[in-house]
């Protein structure tokens, strides 16, 4: 749970292993509370773990995807301090309340420490994205990007106010590429097609049309395969208590670490720059 020391970074970086294939962005699971944000935030654990994206990172597994040639990101820093899928003029202290309607953040630091913060806490994290498609889009015609988070499993009223039209009970999956802009409808489609082998939900734009992350990229980026990928945590863990589901979370952690292989392996092979040399 949470932590008020940072043991070593910001984020973790679990770079590939020979030719760089793809990048996994990980930026909601992280659980350390930096002591700089203390003041500014309620001291009720609970509340402030309750829109964490719980143990993403250990539903894939990271050795596995280092060796097929994929870096991997995850945020250290929890998302009640600064929320990396939200634009920068916002991220710092984002939710005021979770999304239980419980109050989270107590007061709004002064203006040049809030620029301070998010230039400590927001900026490193998409410079280490920005290099990473850097050295990608040197080796392929069009770079592959995931970000991968977790959603609740039922819909709260918050998440009703940002979609009505969206089913109470959520998908296994939702993989979104703000309605076909952020990436060719193959590529999203063929990682659909990959998690319907072990699922039977796995919806596209449905409830969820693409975080920060994906927007934010889409825009900076033209050749750039970019899409969100959100998973239910009824499928891994008990939400009550927050507590690992260890025989679901090990099926989960099999299945979509082969998706995400398969995935940027093959697109490697379509997109990969052949040198003529």
């Amino acid at each position: 749970m949470i932590n008020s020391k940072i043991k070593n970074s910001l984020f973790e970086l679990y770079p590939a292993q020979g030719q760089l294939k793809g990048i996994l962005s990980i930026p909601h699971s992280g659980e350390e509370l930096p002591e700089e944000f203390r003041q500014y935030l309620s001291s009720n654990t609970w509340d402030l773990m309750q829109d964490v994206d719980y143990k993403v990172h250990e539903l894939v597994q990271i050795k596995d995807l280092q060796q097929a040639g994929i870096t991997v990101i995850k945020s250290n820093i929890i998302r009640t301090a600064i929320d990396l899928n939200r634009d920068k003029e916002s991220a710092l202290l984002n939710w005021k309340k979770n999304s239980k309607g419980k109050q989270i953040v107590l007061k709004t630091p002064p203006e040049e420490i809030a620029e301070s913060l998010t230039e400590k806490y927001y900026s490193p994290y998409y410079e280490m994205l920005k290099t990473l498609i850097y050295e990608l889009q040197k080796k392929m015609e069009i770079a592959s990007l995931v970000d991968l988070h977790s959603m609740p499993a039922m819909a709260e009223e918050y998440h009703l106010a940002i979609n009505p039209h969206q089913d109470i009970k959520r998908p296994d999956f939702c993989l979104s590429d703000i309605e076909g802009q952020s990436c060719e409808k193959e590529f999203i489609n063929f990682i659909a097609n990959e998690l319907r082998h072990s699922y039977s939900t796995v919806n596209i734009n449905n409830p969820y049309f693409g975080g920060h992350v994906t927007r934010f990229l889409n825009a900076k980026y033209k050749n750039l395969n970019n899409i969100q990928i959100e998973i239910s945590r009824g499928l891994y863990m008990n939400e009550k208590d927050k507590t690992l589901l260890a025989s679901e979370v090990q099926s989960l952690k099999k299945h979509l670490t082969k998706a995400l292989i398969k995935l940027f392996e093959t697109y490697y092979q379509k997109k990969k720059i052949h040198s003529h040399l």
